[in-house]
């Protein structure tokens, strides 16, 4: 389905596949056509297909029912070619892993067909900014712990060592900073059951932070990277009555991100990704609501923000690194906010400032103006 004027509509009708689908997951080349993959249902395997909406229906995309056996924990990327691949665990070669990429006319396998050591689970698969895709996945053959491998061109090769998190890992995450390295975020067997998160520095993994931070068990994981390098995790967090948590790393502590547990009952099947102008968006099975999807975007609490300000504010430069200079027609209180809604600076503005800013980390703040008349909302990146 998609959002279009204020509701959801589907694309190509209800219910286009012939049988049930599970494990279902979409992507979208470069000329916004979606694709998905899913475990089509069958009377004794559930094969992998993919489809492609062609403006009027859901097309297969190449042979349908091509996995092997019965497939699960499918994941569907784009490359930078506009190639559609496919990872997911394929119960015809010992339910190992399997990557294949879509060459124009079917599907063919990536490097060596169940490359993992054993049966795989808890898959997610991406590509980084230079193009290499990754898998990270819960390995049966290394004790169930996590491990990540990346694709060098001929064949599958492990990022670091293999079996690197403490214990179990459940709902692997993948995501990258800047620089193109890995890090999983993952339900940790290992720490009580609770979220941990690791990043590849070039030679080891590294925890995160705190190893287990959350204050109880955190299930269904998952973390996204902003332009700044900040990790987000979002979960069901049985601390809060197993409802929805996200937290963020500062560079010293995991912190909440708005109010801890905000869903309004017991959530499950988070997903977590920000937009391009870098806001969180979640989508979820909210408990509250009957057990159906609800999504929610964080927004900054103020007061009443004027979106049309009775005043001109200029500010410069934007992103800006140890100054920003502000210029307005009125005087006004200024705070400097954090993502976090976190007040770290304040100040007045007399029509023209010089701010300093060279305390503050680098990342997506807000400026705040406000007097007796109006308050004003803007945003500030600093590098």
């Amino acid at each position: 389905m998609k959002f279009e004027e204020d509701t959801w509509a589907a694309v190509g009708g209800i219910g286009f596949t012939d049988m049930m689908a599970e494990y279902t997951s979409i992507a979208f080349d470069n000329a916004n056509t979606p694709y998905i993959v899913y475990r089509e249902e069958g009377m004794a395997e559930s094969f992998i297909s993919v489809r492609r909406f062609n403006g009027v229906a859901w097309e297969y995309v190449g042979s349908p029912a091509f996995s092997a056996g019965s497939a699960s924990y499918c994941n569907i990327a784009f490359d930078h070619e506009n190639n559609p691949y496919v990872a997911f665990t394929d119960c015809g070669i010992y339910c190992k892993l399997r990557v294949m990429k879509y060459n124009g006319t079917d599907w063919e396998d990536v490097g060596v067909v169940g490359f993992s050591d054993g049966q795989a689970t808890y898959i997610s698969f991406a590509f980084n900014h230079l193009g290499v895709p990754f898998i990270s996945y819960l390995d049966e053959g290394n004790g169930s712990r996590a491990t990540v491998k990346s694709f060098n061109g001929s064949e599958w090769e492990s990022v670091g060592s293999q079996a690197f998190s403490a214990g179990y890992a459940y709902y692997t995450s993948l995501a990258f900073n800047s620089l193109g390295y890995p890090y999983v975020a993952f339900t940790d067997y290992g720490n009580d059951q609770k979220a941990t998160v690791m990043k590849y520095n070039g030679a080891n993994w590294e925890t995160v932070g705190n190893a287990g931070f959350s204050g109880g068990d955190a299930e269904y994981t998952s973390l996204v990277i902003d332009e700044y390098d900040m990790p987000y995790v979002a979960f069901q967090d049985e601390f809060n009555d197993d409802k929805t948590s996200v937290m963020t790393y500062d560079g010293e502590d995991w912190v909440n991100v708005g109010a801890p547990g905000f869903s309004s009952g017991y959530s499950s099947f988070t997903h977590l990704t920000l937009n391009s102008e870098g806001d969180l968006y979640l989508v979820f099975r909210d408990g509250g609501n009957d057990n159906k999807a609800t999504a929610m975007q964080f927004e900054l609490t103020t007061n009443t923000i004027t979106n049309n300000p009775l005043q001109t504010i200029l500010i410069y430069p934007n992103p800006a690194k140890d100054r920003v200079c502000i210029q307005t027609q009125a005087n006004y209180s200024i705070q400097i906010i954090n993502s976090l809604g976190q007040i770290v600076l304040c100040t007045h503005s007399s029509k023209s400032n010089s701010i300093d800013l060279s305390a503050l980390r680098q990342g997506m703040y807000f400026l705040k103006f406000y007097n007796e008349k109006e308050t004003i909302l803007k945003k500030l990146n600093i590098e």
